[in-house]
């Protein structure tokens, strides 16, 4: 009788035991389940750069383009050549560095001199061009950089850098200290205007230079000029050709004879959606012709440059996640995500995962973005198949998963 009380107090305790346990590991939250990527969680992806090199490798003679915006550059070669009257566009920028204008404002005025008059016989000796300087002419400021970079006058070049800089020593000392704190090593100026074949730079750095002077807001407002009506002076037109050209926004001619024809030209395109501006330069042409056409090829050629850079495809699998009864699903991204890219640019993908949980097929697991020079875009992981959540006798078999044991 004993024994049996025993055995029954026995079953009873081992029943609330049991229904204890039974209640514990039905209440038991489940544990998180582990998704793991089988790419890599980051990735930097480059627009192929052989096509802009290809832009300016298809020139016989000195080339170079690049991004306004961008730093990289790409040459077909790295030695000096006359630069001409794109020296110029130094002379104007180590100018405002002295004495700024702002874009829109006129500046201080200049009267014109005897002094500056006689300019102009001193530039016609060396087979230069001038605008009319009547003595006692009064100009603004800005009204003397637009006879600088429109019709490129030499005389008024000269006739600034001394107004601003004294003497033209003062002024090749200012220049090099400028040339030398903008990284544009290849370039050397003797004189304002461009008239001294001693005046030279890289096609590199020419890009470079042009870039910077479209930075300024006052001289990317003057260049983007086909003509320029001075009171006095009446109208006068741009050197620069490919300004009749669409999406072209400047920027200076060079011109050296015999043989020295040079451009350094910026147009505003559409590449894959995305407007840019490209600038490219041609230095040591035959004649206007060449460097025109040259200078629209290269341009030509980075306008076809843009790439579309596939980051990830629709239903590509990027990872798994293991359910809580064993099986692998695997985790895919929902959609296409790429991005337009041109030489010199990247971007970035990241793939970050969230907390996978049950649910039907296509359940978010998490996010993969690319970071551009556009901007933000993303798309979704998802699962593969359905993952249920785990029955009762599931949980009443795996205390260890449930419990940490």
């Amino acid at each position: 009788m004993y024994r049996r009380r025993r055995i029954a107090a026995g079953g009873i305790v081992t029943l609330v035991l049991l229904g204890g346990y039974s209640a514990a590991v039905a209440a038991a939250p489940l544990p998180e389940l582990q998704a793991t990527l089988s790419v890599d969680a980051e990735k930097q992806v480059q627009a192929d750069q052989s096509l802009a090199q290809q832009a300016v490798d298809a020139q016989a003679l000195p080339a170079a383009t690049g991004w306004f915006g961008e730093d990289q550059v790409w040459a077909n070669s790295e030695e000096s050549y006359r630069i001409a009257s794109i020296t110029k566009l130094v002379t104007v920028l180590v100018g405002l560095d002295a004495a700024p204008v702002e874009a829109g404002s006129d500046g201080p005025v200049y009267t014109v001199t005897d002094v500056d008059a006689a300019l102009i016989d001193e530039v016609l000796a060396q087979d230069g061009t001038f605008a009319p300087a009547p003595v006692g002419l009064e100009l603004t400021t800005r009204q003397m950089l637009d006879l600088i970079l429109v019709p490129s006058a030499n005389n008024y070049a000269i006739s600034y850098s001394r107004w601003i800089f004294g003497s033209n020593d003062a002024f090749v000392q200012a220049a090099s200290d400028w040339l030398t704190r903008n990284g544009l090593d290849s370039i050397n100026i003797e004189e304002p205007s461009g008239l001294s074949d001693n005046n030279v730079g890289s096609p590199s750095d020419i890009v470079r230079l042009a870039k910077l002077a479209l930075e300024n807001p006052l001289i990317a407002e003057i260049v983007a000029q086909s003509s320029v009506d001075i009171p006095g002076l009446g109208e006068i037109t741009t050197t620069n050709r490919l300004l009749v050209d669409s999406g072209v926004i400047g920027v200076k001619t060079g011109t050296t004879f015999p043989n020295g024809y040079s451009l350094a030209a910026a147009k505003r395109m559409d590449v894959l959606g995305r407007e840019l501006v490209a600038v490219a330069v041609t230095l040591d042409r035959p004649d206007g012709e060449a460097r025109a056409a040259d200078t629209r090829a290269v341009l030509a050629a980075m306008a076809e440059s843009g790439q579309n850079i596939a980051l990830v495809e629709s239903g590509e699998r990027i990872g798994k996640v293991t359910t809580w009864t064993g099986e692998d699903v695997a985790l895919l991204a929902s959609d296409d995500l790429s991005v337009a890219l041109v030489p010199g640019e990247s971007v970035k993908r990241t793939i970050v995962l969230t907390g996978v949980t049950a649910g039907a097929r296509g359940t978010e697991a998490g996010t993969i973005r690319a970071t551009g020079p556009s901007g933000e875009s993303s798309v979704r992981v998802v699962t593969d198949e359905a993952i249920a959540t785990p029955d009762f006798f599931w949980r009443f078999l795996h205390p260890g998963a449930l419990f940490g044991g």
